[in-house]
């Protein structure tokens, strides 16, 4: 969903290890499928590194509000 949303707002992100190193290990599966390589290069300015880490706080803000509501709605 992360990776949408970046998408989305025009940063460019993806997963990193697309292919398990490990294939043999459970947890190193599900996290070739789960780590995400945000933009991280020497020309990045601070105003783009801020502007990325707001986004990224926005989500998981969001997220964690959907999450709290909905696990505990009655509905």
């Amino acid at each position: 969903e992360l990776k949408s949303y970046l998408d989305t707002k025009g940063i460019g992100c993806a997963i990193h290890y697309p292919k398990p190193l490990a294939p043999d290990f459970p947890m190193a599966e599900k996290l070739s499928k789960e780590i995400l390589s945000l933009p991280i290069y020497p020309e990045l300015s601070n105003t783009n590194i801020a502007q990325i880490s707001t986004l990224v706080k926005r989500f998981f803000l969001r997220y964690d509000i959907r999450t709290r509501y909905y696990s505990n709605s009655s509905i």
